[in-house]
């Protein structure tokens, strides 16, 4: 009897935790996903226009959390038709074939203070693999805002097939930076 009393705690328990769980919602208008990949050591700038972040997150509950980044790569701008075109094409991102890129983690655990790490699937070009997110995490009220960077060896999904292989033009590594703000879902 008392063990399924406390099963019956346990379920309920979880239950009352997911209620909880704080929705968040990205305000579109003030949030940024920028990269900076590099041309011959020079840094190359550019953003992703459409992107979404959906999170539900509660510092004081790291159990019960969920952050999902969609990326629309046909968004991809990098200041030039001519290079945004040829990002595009299949030696690059493909978008025809890949049109989205997504990162899903399931599991964020506290660094210190208000630093976060994010560990979850990166899907781009149709490759998966696994990558960690930093992010700084700042909540007042019913708002929030989130940054961070990180880093991203190209060459580990397919972009820059070919001779850009190498990474002697192109380099492999593209930071990737971002600030998302939040307000909470209604």
């Amino acid at each position: 009897m008392i063990t399924r009393v406390m099963i019956f705690l346990s379920i309920l328990s979880l239950q009352v935790s997911a209620v909880l769980a704080t929705e968040w919602e990205m305000d579109t208008k003030n949030s940024h996903l920028k990269f900076v990949a590099t041309y011959e050591g020079l840094e190359a700038p550019g953003n992703f226009k459409q992107f979404d972040v959906r999170l539900r997150f509660d510092p004081e509950d790291l159990q019960n959390r969920q952050l999902v980044v969609s990326v629309n790569l046909g968004s991809t701008d990098m200041d030039s038709d001519d290079i945004n075109d040829a990002i595009a094409q299949k030696e690059w991102l493909h978008v025809m074939e890949f049109p989205k890129a997504k990162f899903e983690s399931n599991k964020i655990v506290k660094k210190n203070g208000n630093t976060y790490l994010a560990h979850g699937m990166l899907s781009l070009k149709g490759i998966e693999q696994p990558i960690d997110v930093p992010f700084g995490w700042d909540e007042k009220g019913n708002s929030a805002s989130m940054k961070g960077e990180f880093i991203v060896n190209r060459t580990n999904f397919n972009i820059g097939s070919g001779e850009w292989s190498t990474g002697n033009v192109i380099g492999t590594d593209v930071k990737v930076d971002f600030t998302v703000e939040l307000r909470r879902a209604q």
